[in-house]
């Protein structure tokens, strides 16, 4: 389906075609500006346009039309009359309803209809007229100037003012040219001779008409003679050619016609060939639908099975699942209990430890105490023990030092004695050897004694070496001054 919307180029196409063709056929009117006002008087512009180009009275016709309907009626009376008795084609895309709904297509199809028969028209109209003219100059004037006048007339051919109003604009793209528009007027004259016959003499003078038949012929009348003859030879040429269209268009029909036959018979063939293959088509889907029917009572039992089955299923589980929740919710409140019982003896035993904390405490506070006391008295009886110890070394060192000088002094008064008995001059290295390592492991001992008496004590450096010192001073005073 064509697009009803075309371009504002073919708009003013559209209505220079139109102005130029309403000026051509003589309708008095003012020329059209705007391409709504075509569309809203389409209709009637038509019946006009047709009715003086052919100057016939259609009948039909509502003369004062008040609906749309019967808008649409004269259209389609226009349309009909053009393609039956005008041009003899199918006119069938072109309707009366969409002209009056302004169908920007249709307008310009038959626009462009009406403008290629008035090129036809109008040429024969204008040469009779140009004939009868010069007829009419040449009587006024004499033979001198019938010639000239006559071949002036021809010259003077004016054209449709249509090609001059589109000289540089192109045609729709779906406008019909004059061509074919001359092949389908090519039938006009010989299917209506009297019409096409008052459309061609229209305009000119008959030869009866003058009153001169009577009359003996005159040089200019036999020239007149002799142009009418060759007029009517050309017209009867122009009727040859005519008729010669219409057989070509008519076998060209006929060709056409053959072709169609043998593409019905392609089609019959192919149609045939297209059901055989439908057929087989047909039997096979049949053939899969008894199967799949078979398949479908096999599986329904299937189903149902199925079905059971987990219908089982489901009642299972949901008898499974409301006992996992019965389950649940016996555990939460077991769970809720037990955790209550939990926090009453979290809190009994917190209490409890409390309390033992609380008693612990205060026996270590009074374990601590008797501790520190029982420490105090440690003390003072090491303090006691101390010094009643350090007493009693003191008074054993004194004992032992007052034996040591004792025994140092007999000792010495024996070795003395001895040396005196025995009168041996060097003593030295003999009291040494004899006398003093013995003395001197004895007085190691008696301070390894006192040291031990001591409770592992040291004596003060200086008692010590006042001691000794002292022993020194002794032996030295008992051999002599040699030890």
């Amino acid at each position: 389906m064509k697009s009803t919307t075309i371009t504002s180029h073919e708009e003013s196409l559209i209505l220079a075609n139109t102005n130029a063709l309403l000026k051509s056929v003589g309708v008095a009117a003012k020329p059209i500006s705007r391409f709504a006002e075509l569309r809203k008087s389409a209709s009637s512009m038509f019946v006009a346009i047709f009715e003086a180009m052919f100057q016939v009275r259609l009948k039909g016709i509502i003369r004062k039309p008040s609906q749309v309907k019967d808008y649409e009626h004269n259209a389609q009376a226009v349309i009909d009359a053009l393609g039956s008795s005008i041009l003899n084609m199918d006119l069938s895309h072109i309707s009366g309803s969409s002209i009056v709904k302004g169908d920007a297509h249709a307008i310009m199809n038959l626009v462009d209809i009406f403008v290629g028969i008035s090129e036809v028209w109008l040429k024969r109209r204008f040469q009779n007229d140009a004939l009868g003219r010069t007829r009419l100059g040449g009587k006024s004037r004499g033979k001198s100037n019938a010639k000239p006048a006559a071949k002036k007339g021809k010259k003077k051919v004016p054209k449709l003012d249509v090609a001059k109003a589109s000289e540089n604009l192109e045609r729709p793209k779906t406008a019909r040219t004059s061509a074919e528009l001359h092949e389908s007027i090519a039938g006009i004259a010989s299917e209506f001779p009297g019409m096409w016959r008052s459309l061609s003499e229209r305009g000119t003078v008959r030869t009866g008409d003058s009153g001169a038949s009577n009359k003996k012929l005159s040089r200019f009348e036999l020239a007149e003679k002799r142009i009418t003859e060759q007029r009517d030879a050309k017209q009867k040429s122009d009727y040859r050619r005519l008729l010669k269209d219409r057989l070509v268009a008519l076998k060209r029909k006929d060709i056409l016609e053959a072709k169609k036959q043998n593409f019905r018979k392609k089609g019959a063939l192919h149609a045939e060939r297209v059901r055989g293959i439908k057929i087989k088509q047909q039997s096979e889907k049949l053939r899969r639908q008894q199967l799949s029917f078979r398949l479908k009572r096999q599986n329904q039992v299937e189903i149902r099975m199925r079905k059971l089955n987990l219908s089982m299923i489901r009642s299972l589980h949901s008898t499974k699942r409301e006992q996992e929740v019965d389950d649940a919710m016996k555990l939460k409140a077991l769970k809720s209990e037990g955790g209550a019982r939990a926090l009453a003896l979290d809190d009994f035993f917190a209490e409890r430890l409390s309390m033992a904390e609380s008693a612990m405490q205060i026996q270590e506070s009074e374990r601590s105490q008797a501790l520190r006391a029982q420490e105090a008295q440690v003390r003072k009886l090491l303090r006691d023990l101390a010094t009643d110890a350090k007493a009693r070394v003191e008074r054993q060192m004194e004992k032992a030092a007052e034996l040591e000088d004792e025994q140092l002094r007999r000792t010495s008064e024996a070795t003395l004695a001895l040396a005196q008995v025995i009168g041996v001059e060097d003593w030295e290295g003999i009291y040494k050897d004899r006398f003093m390592t013995p003395l001197v492991s004895e007085v190691q001992k008696v301070e390894k004694g006192m040291a031990i008496g001591k409770g592992g004590k040291k004596l003060g450096k200086k008692k010590r070496e006042a001691g000794r010192t002292t022993r020194m001073r002794q032996l030295r005073a008992a051999y002599g001054g040699r030890v």
